[in-house]
């Protein structure tokens, strides 16, 4: 039995090699869940974890009477978190959503040959689309995975995300650390793809207008069109 315990121990003692190795394990465990929505297990994971190290660090907490302080410091900046969570994953949407108008509009003359209707920023989509085109533009956004079963809606409400919300204040030093990674250095990417197809589109059709070619007329005439 001393070999066992012996054996967990080198997992939890503070400073060890094997003791980084189960450290990052277990947030990268918790980033995932925390991602995922799985308040449930996270809180499981995190609870063994912090078993282990207390008990093979007995001095690991040296003044148990500021624990509670410590969690009501953690919960505050938990719930800030999600706050600024709620606010950056809403823009976040609404920025998709704007480029989905965009994208169904290329989509829309190329599967159609026929020219798209002029979309402004702030323009409603049932607004400026007839009925059939609307019901395209409405596949289009599903086809694209911006209507699921978590997210049935353009704009999110608080009861269809709350498993959301919870999980980005209980667990935010995974949500900031997956912020930083997905929504700034990936986001960059996705941008920077972004921006080079609508160059490399504006400036094929900056050369062909020398030549009397319009991207209507481009449209109209295509191959098998």
């Amino acid at each position: 039995m001393d070999a066992i315990f012996a054996f967990f121990g080198a997992f939890f003692v503070l400073g060890g090699f094997w003791f980084w190795i189960t450290f990052l394990s277990v947030f990268g465990g918790l980033v995932a869940l925390a991602d995922h929505e799985q308040n449930f297990w996270a809180a499981v994971v995190v609870g063994l974890f912090l078993l282990g190290v207390t008990h093979y660090n007995p001095t690991f907490i040296v003044n148990w009477s500021l624990v509670p302080w410590y969690l009501l410091g953690y919960g505050i900046f938990g719930v800030c978190m999600s706050y600024v969570k709620w606010i950056m994953y809403l823009k976040k949407r609404a920025g998709r959503y704007a480029d989905l108008k965009e994208d169904w509009r290329d989509a829309y003359r190329n599967n159609t040959g026929k020219a798209a209707p002029v979309i402004k920023k702030g323009d409603s989509m049932k607004d400026v689309l007839d009925e059939e085109q609307y019901a395209t533009f409405v596949k289009f956004i599903k086809n694209e995975n911006f209507l699921t079963y978590k997210e049935p809606r353009i704009i999110p409400q608080w009861a269809e995300r709350k498993s959301k919300l919870i999980s980005w204040a209980l667990w935010w030093p995974a949500v900031i650390f997956w912020s930083v990674f997905n929504d700034y250095i990936v986001g960059f990417f996705h941008w920077a793809i972004r921006a080079t197809r609508k160059y490399y589109e504006r400036l094929a059709q900056k050369i062909f207008a020398i030549v009397g070619v319009s991207s209507e007329e481009n449209d109209e005439i295509r191959y098998g069109g």
